[in-house]
């Protein structure tokens, strides 16, 4: 699915010569879950992992089996413009667009995060970030095994 996303975005990812890695643990393989939610969820979270990075990026895409719980993780890093510290306690809020989004982008309603929030809450997991301002961010979702 997640390579399938990720075609989606071909041109752009070849236009800006950004390198992706995708990394599937084996163990994933037996998790089973709403496909067209998953699929909502990532996509915006890969379209923002692509539309923000610099030229010659990366993405780096880990999905795992975290071993002590009954959970799978998936993170997006991206080698991106970074969110500042101020803006991340905003990022998952609806209508949210950070200064840099607004440089970068003019299109957009701010939804996309505020979704895959609701969306992730909706499969019963979590969703949290890790960003430094000119260094990237990573999503991090935790989606229950079912």
């Amino acid at each position: 699915m997640i390579k399938n996303l990720l075609e989606l975005f071909e041109e752009i990812i070849k236009e800006k010569k950004i390198f992706v890695n995708l990394n599937v643990d084996l163990d994933v393989s037996i998790f089973k879950f709403d496909k067209r939610i998953l699929s909502v969820l990532l996509y915006a979270l890969i379209e923002n992992a692509v539309v923000y990075n610099k030229e010659s990026g990366k993405i780096d895409i880990n999905v795992e089996r975290l071993k002590n719980e009954q959970m799978v993780r998936i993170s997006i890093t991206d080698s991106g413009f970074g969110i500042s510290e101020f803006e991340q306690k905003k990022v998952f809020e609806k209508y949210f667009r950070g200064k840099k989004a607004i440089e970068i982008k003019s299109k957009g309603f701010g939804l996309g995060t505020y979704l895959s929030k609701k969306l992730t809450e909706l499969l019963g997991g979590s969703i949290e970030l890790s960003s430094k301002p000119n260094e990237g961010t990573t999503i991090f979702v935790r989606i229950p095994i079912k």
